[in-house]
């Protein structure tokens, strides 16, 4: 299915380069200055960019561009050949194919494989805030390494070829040779997705409880603020999360439905048209994400600067001594 004939893909794209653009404009708004997460810089700053701030929000930004680029390039290739040839000479050679849908499948993997990311270092930051302190830099570093080598690892285990150089009535990574891989590796994902959409409700509960938190034992403005920043993050990242989790399950779902009773084999047409009719999930997914982002990271800035200006006027310093006094007594 072209994008002639796929008017709604191109709308959706459109709407998705808007979004970018307004999106970059929002001060980010996470944890600290990890490369993962992206964005403040922890206790000390007071909301000043860490060394490694923005890096995680730029990731994903990476990631949403090489997507809507590959999506742009492969449509556009459909389009010149729709034009340039017969309809019974309009076919691809595997390795031409794969490498126009391969990025676009890279591009689906790697947001549910970064949304995971995101989740662990979010946790990390949460129950380990002292460690999470000093080794922030280094443990976004090291996440965002291992993650995208994990990726690559899984994505061409199961979308690899036997033969490269065989004709294609149509284009698509999903052949019989690998159909069975890519359904296992989608069940894998769903079973992901339930885990980390179960997981932020939780992290968002636990941070809401620190920060209501009067009485501490071992109470300082580090930790103070990590909670407060943790907290800060859980009500960006949560509806995000649920919304992206929901649409994600529901695009996984009706793609393992259509593979399970339209096989690529035997009907290759009609399984890559409704392949890319189920694709229209994660466009959708990723406009309502955006959306989402903009709309909440401009709420919490609001909130953080009232917040900076407490903490300017020593609102922090009193809770601390306040809190000495009473140890103390």
């Amino acid at each position: 299915m072209s994008a002639s004939k796929n008017p709604i893909s191109m709308l959706l794209v459109c709407m998705l380069l808007i979004c970018m653009m307004d999106s970059t404009s929002a001060k980010p708004c996470w944890s600290c200055g990890c490369p993962m997460c992206g964005g403040y810089g922890g206790y000390g700053g007071y909301g000043g960019y860490g060394g490694y701030g923005g890096y995680g929000v730029y990731n994903i930004w990476w990631i949403v561009f090489f997507y809507l680029t590959s999506t742009i390039i492969a449509y556009c290739y459909d389009l010149y050949l729709q034009h340039t040839s017969s309809p019974c000479q309009n076919t691809y050679i595997v390795w031409q194919c794969l490498a126009f849908r391969w990025p676009i499948a890279l591009g689906s993997c790697s947001m549910n494989f970064f949304h995971f990311a995101v989740f662990f270092e979010r946790t990390a930051a949460t129950r380990l805030f002292r460690q999470y302190e000093m080794g922030c830099k280094l443990l976004g570093v090291i996440v965002l390494i291992v993650t995208w080598l994990t990726v690559l690892t899984i994505f061409f285990y199961v979308y690899r070829q036997d033969d490269y150089s065989a004709v294609l009535p149509v284009c698509s990574v999903t052949q019989a040779v690998n159909e069975r891989r890519i359904q296992n590796m989608a069940y894998f994902m769903l079973t992901v997705n339930l885990l980390v959409a179960a997981g932020e409700i939780y992290l968002w509960k636990v941070n809401r409880c620190k920060v209501k938190t009067r009485i501490n034992n071992h109470y300082s403005l580090a930790i103070s603020y990590q909670k407060t920043e943790n907290y800060l993050t859980s009500v960006l990242v949560l509806p995000i999360s649920i919304t992206h989790s929901i649409l994600y399950m529901s695009y996984l779902t009706t793609a393992q439905v259509i593979r399970y009773f339209v096989s690529a084999e035997e009907t290759p047409v009609l399984h890559v048209t409704l392949l890319t009719l189920a694709h229209q999930i994660i466009y959708i997914d990723i406009v309502v994400c955006l959306l989402l982002y903009i709309y909440i990271s401009r709420r919490v800035e609001e909130e953080r600067k009232v917040r900076e200006i407490r903490m300017k006027h020593g609102f922090r310093t009193e809770m601390y001594f306040d809190m000495l006094r009473r140890q103390l007594q």
